[in-house]
């Protein structure tokens, strides 16, 4: 059965396990990384800025990093969760990143090939889930040359999971009518796949209750805020900030009014 996630509020450290928000769009981005981590296989997750993708896919390498050995899916082995950025789009900037975040030490000299090998070494029977997030910055050569690593460690029985997490974009790249013959692999290669999920109703509701904030109109609010580009960000930082406004007491719809004046919820 698929766990829940916890989500951290942005005034506490690392360490702490942070708001149980139990919502279905969080659930579905979890159940992709732990069906990689379980089988091995390349998973696709995309969705929108804003919902909630990289809060889930590194409390997911940190829960599973810490779970017990005798947990069903833990097998003692490493999860490494990395962010892509643009500086790290190309090919060899891109493997030196990742080479970087596993540990390893690269020169200025080491052509792409020398760093796959590293890489290939490096997770081989060691790492049990390899999550790339913002994978939609990375050039169609990056994302093939993580796929023929998968490809040649897959031969030898011992490939991690791999779980290329992005926006819509990334989907279209690797899936959509016009991709290229690279992505033809890639995309052949997918086991389970999340594309393009959104925040729902019940998502927004799930969030409510679990607040104690039940009014129709504080919901239709909350509803709103999470619509606006930012979502399940941008109703964190306005019920944080009504907290604050409440000071313990209940909060109400003049009291999220007021958190979305401060905090710019609402364009």
């Amino acid at each position: 059965m698929t766990k829940v996630i916890r989500l951290p509020r942005a005034n506490e450290n690392s360490n702490n396990t942070g708001t149980l928000w139990p919502t279905s769009v969080l659930e579905d981005m979890e159940g992709v990384m732990l069906a990689s981590y379980r089988t091995g296989m390349i998973g696709l997750l995309t969705a929108p800025s804003g919902t909630g993708k990289t809060t889930a896919a590194r409390m997911v390498a940190a829960k599973l990093n810490t779970a017990p050995d005798e947990d069903e899916c833990s097998y003692g082995q490493e999860v490494i969760y990395i962010m892509m950025t643009r500086a790290t789009d190309k090919t060899r900037p891109g493997l030196a990143h990742i080479a970087d975040a596993l540990g390893i030490y690269t020169s200025r000299g080491d052509c792409p090939q020398d760093i796959m090998r590293s890489i290939e070494f490096k997770l081989e029977g060691q790492t049990s889930l390899l999550i790339l997030d913002e994978a939609q910055f990375m050039s169609a050569d990056l994302l093939s040359a993580i796929r023929n690593i998968w490809d040649r460690l897959e031969t030898r029985g011992c490939n991690p999971g791999i779980v290329l997490v992005g926006t819509e974009s990334l989907h279209e790249r690797i899936c959509g009518r016009r991709r290229s013959e690279d992505m033809d692999a890639l995309s052949g290669r997918l086991g389970q796949k999340m594309v393009n999920l959104a925040i729902s109703e019940e998502d927004v509701r799930a969030v409510c209750k679990h607040l104690n904030i039940m009014g129709e109109k504080e919901f239709a609010l909350l509803y709103r805020v999470g619509r606006e580009r930012g979502g399940l960000h941008n109703i964190k930082r306005v019920v944080e900030m009504a907290e604050q406004i409440a000071d313990g007491k209940h909060i109400t719809l003049s009291t999220l009014k007021t958190s979305i004046a401060v905090t710019g919820g609402l364009v």
